[in-house]
C-alpha cells in the first residue's frame, strides 16, 4: 500500500516527538532531528542575514540552543515551530547587534533549497528579490518561514504568537501584497 504525505508527516510527527524525549536524556538521538530541520533553518536564516557565514553562525547557535533548552520545549506543541522561534529570536539579536541586511538573491546562492510551490521559480528570480525588501516586515517574515522554513499555518502561529487562521491570513496577505508589486 502507497503512503500518502499525510501518513509520512505523522509517521515523521511521532519519530520526532520519541526522539525529542530521548534526547532530554541523550543528546545523541537529537541528530535525526538536526538532520531533518538544518536545511529548513538554515535556508530561513540565509534569507535574512547579510552573509551566508552569518546564516551558518545562527543554525549552529539555533540547534546549540534548542538541544540545551530541550527541557523547555512542550510536547504540546510542534518542535518545527519552537526550533523556528529560537532562531527567530537569534536572528532579531543579531539584527539588534548591528547585522540587518537582507540580500535574498546573494544568501541563497550556493543552497540547494528545495523549496515547495509557485513560489520556488519566483524565489530565485531577480524580480522577486527586488520585491522582498518592498514588503513590510510581518509580510516578508510570514513569506520566508513558510517558503524557505516550509513551516504550515500552525507553525508560523506559534511562531509569531498568532492563531493558525491568523496565520493563514497573514500569509494570504503577503502573496497578495507580493503579488501586487510583481504585477506589472
Amino acid at each position: 500500500m502507497d503512503q500518502t504525505p499525510q501518513d509520512g508527516a505523522a509517521a515523521w510527527a511521532e519519530e520526532e516527538r520519541s526522539l525529542v524525549a530521548l534526547a532530554k536524556n541523550d543528546p545523541r538521538h537529537f541528530e535525526k532531528v538536526y538532520e531533518h530541520y538544518l536545511p529548513r533553518v538554515f535556508r530561513f536564516l540565509a534569507s535574512r542575514t547579510s552573509s551566508r557565514e552569518l546564516a551558518e553562525d545562527l543554525t549552529s547557535q539555533t540547534f546549540l540552543k534548542a538541544l540545551d533548552h530541550l527541557d523547555s520545549y512542550k510536547p504540546s506543541h510542534p518542535f518545527g515551530a519552537w526550533l523556528f522561534q529560537i532562531a527567530r529570536n537569534l536572528l532579531i539579536d543579531s539584527y539588534r547587534a548591528g547585522k540587518r541586511t537582507i540580500p535574498l538573491d546573494e544568501s541563497m546562492e550556493g543552497t540547494d533549497a528545495d523549496i515547495p510551490g509557485q513560489l520556488h521559480e519566483q524565489l530565485r528570480h531577480e524580480a522577486f528579490a527586488a520585491a522582498l525588501p518592498k514588503l513590510s516586515e510581518t509580510d516578508r517574515e510570514v513569506l520566508l518561514l513558510r517558503v524557505q522554513g516550509e513551516l504550515s499555518h500552525r507553525e508560523i502561529g506559534d511562531v509569531l504568537g498568532k492563531s493558525e487562521a491568523a496565520a493563514k491570513m497573514a500569509y494570504m496577505r503577503a502573496v497578495h501584497a507580493l503579488r501586487d508589486i510583481l504585477s506589472p
